[in-house]
């Protein structure tokens, strides 16, 4: 037998070992002045367990708990653990287009975010790293110490000045050198699309290696501007402000290529499906094998001896003073459920199912120990993870805890449900809650996340309020034109006819000169009318074209340029 931690016995047993010689020696005043003949005759008989020996019993079990946490076991054997991860590399664009903020705060601040949720969510890989502008910089080769690649996100200089244009032929390239010892190579891009129109010889570079191309597609196809340090937008060569878009040739890319591609998303789904499918498809490469040793778990042996000299210690003490210690156990910890012996084995294959992504099964688990607030919690967080958003909130409304950390982590995760369902309302209600208990930096990035949608819904209902008013106000204007041209022919057929009954009293003559003049009459009023309808659908047109203008926050000018890696004379501003 041997001791895992054995360091725990030197620290706690000589501190207790201490302890029981200064009380077993020191003596009390009654002690100091009768024999202990005397006192036995003195003391009264009782059923409850002497002083001493109710003494001996708590240090007995209070060792035996120090045991415990020393973990004794008894090895059993040794073997080589070959480890078996998936490669990846994640490619983050940093060129100049992804400083536009049509997607809130702006697309590089939006994929840092994405990149810090896979760091963290990956599950049996290691993971590299690149930054790629017209170059591409390796920040983190392929890396099993995630911890220390989250550290170097958070701390990544944003004000580094990168190369303009995007160059992906070159972060392809990046991605085989750093995965050249593995079999499977995957590339995630994390990039607006930059704008090339064709990406056929980076899909050819891309199977000829076996590398599968992933790609989240962060902008949007509106579009937006690219804003300078000095507060101003972009502008090209003819001083027209430059509103960059999704490339739609980015999709083609990665489908192509045997990857796969997905829009953005303001949670973490688009991010979690392409993990889902990269696991689906690749196979595990072999990294460097580890020994590992297997023991027989002996600690519980001690713990419940301890267990039974506590109970013996306790059922001995004055009934008063019994029920007080229980009492006051209860006023300490009021919202506390313990589990049932049988519950700890249900709660680690729930834990362990939810750990492999195996929602459902982790879901049937956490439902049949959900008796407590944590045990609330944890089923709530199986169902968010299934998409299950509207019963995941009512789960979560169970939580009623004292503890501000899981109170905190309630709140955040109701916000993310309620962001989900798109009732962006509520989600700011639950995050605003949140961030009162702490000041947490996700929570106010999602808090901001939110308002900003719903500015975007209230804008776009604005704008189509205003378009259903001005296709009223044209269909009343075509009606009123229609009513105009109805009245303007009645009253021409009567002048006709006046004209008519007057030229039959006159002679021959004068009713072919009234005739002649009556002709010249119609041609001119013909065209009075038609440059009256083309005056009106230009008016019409002008109002249409002046209200689109307002909608707009900056004028649409798609500036398409060559690609900045086959022309070097050329230079992308952005």
């Amino acid at each position: 037998m041997q001791f895992l931690y054995p360091n725990v016995l030197w620290m706690l047993l000589i501190p207790i070992i201490l302890l029981i010689v200064l009380i077993a020696t020191n003596k009390t005043s009654m002690q100091l002045f009768f024999s202990a003949e005397v006192l036995d005759k003195l003391r009264v008989n009782t059923k409850s367990l002497r002083h001493e020996t109710r003494n001996i019993l708590f240090f007995s079990a209070l060792i035996l708990m120090v045991l415990s946490l020393a973990r004794p076991v008894m090895p059993q054997q040794e073997f080589e653990a070959k480890q078996e991860l998936i490669p990846l590399v994640v490619a983050v664009d940093v060129s100049r287009s992804m400083l536009s903020n049509d997607i809130y705060p702006n697309r590089l601040e939006f994929a840092k975010r994405k990149l810090k949720h896979l760091i963290s969510n990956v599950q049996n890989s290691a993971v590299g790293v690149v930054l790629f502008a017209k170059s591409s910089f390796i920040m983190s080769p392929v890396t099993q110490d995630l911890a220390t690649l989250l550290f170097m996100v958070d701390h990544l200089d944003q004000g580094m000045n990168f190369d303009n244009g995007s160059n992906i032929a070159s972060v392809i390239q990046t991605g085989i050198e750093l995965m050249s010892e593995y079999q499977n190579k995957n590339i995630i891009l994390l990039s607006d699309g930059t704008d090339e129109e064709n990406f056929e010889k980076e899909i050819q570079l891309a199977k000829k290696n076996g590398v599968n191309i992933y790609a989240i597609g962060l902008a949007t196809t509106q579009g937006g501007p690219i804003p300078l340090e000095d507060g101003s937008l972009l502008t090209n060569d003819k001083k027209q402000i430059v509103v960059v878009k999704l490339n739609s040739a980015f999709k083609d890319l990665a489908m192509q290529s045997g990857g796969g591609y997905i829009d953005y998303s303001l949670g973490n789904k688009d991010v979690d499906m392409i993990l889902s499918d990269i696991y689906n498809k690749s196979k595990k490469d072999q990294f460097e094998a580890q020994k590992i040793k297997q023991y027989v778990e002996l600690f519980y042996y001690p713990l419940a001896l301890a267990l039974i000299l506590l109970l013996i210690a306790f059922s001995s003490l004055p009934r008063k003073l019994a029920v007080s210690t229980f009492v006051a156990l209860y006023i300490f910890y009021p919202n506390e459920s313990y589990a049932s012996i049988f519950d700890f084995q249900t709660i680690k294959e729930a834990n362990k199912a939810y750990e492999n992504q195996e929602y459902e099964k982790a879901q049937k688990g956490f439902q049949e120990v959900a008796r407590n607030a944590q045990g609330y919690y944890n089923y709530a967080n199986t169902l968010y993870k299934q998409g299950k958003y509207e019963q995941a909130l009512k789960q979560y409304e169970k939580v009623v805890t004292n503890d501000k950390e899981l109170e905190f982590k309630k709140l955040h995760n109701m916000g993310n449900s309620a962001a989900m369902l798109q009732d962006y309302q509520k989600a700011e209600e639950f995050y605003t809650k949140a961030l009162k208990i702490h000041d947490d930096e996700q929570t106010k990035e999602n808090l901001e996340m939110v308002k900003n949608q719903q500015k975007q819904e209230q804008d776009k209902q604005n704008n189509d309020q205003n378009d259903s008013q001005n296709n009223e106000e044209e269909k009343n204007q075509e009606k009123s034109n229609d009513d105009q041209r109805k009245q303007d022919n009645q009253e021409q057929n009567k002048n006709q006819q006046d004209n008519k009954n007057e030229d039959k009293k006159e002679g021959q003559k004068e009713e072919n000169q009234n005739d002649s003049d009556q002709q010249n009459s119609q041609e001119e009023q013909d065209q009075n009318i038609e440059q009256s309808q083309m005056e009106q659908i230009s008016s019409q047109e002008e109002e249409k074209w002046l209200n689109m203008l307002q909608d707009q926050e900056v004028p649409i000018l798609l500036h398409k340029v060559p690609n900045s890696t086959k022309e070097d004379n050329v230079t992308n501003p952005w």
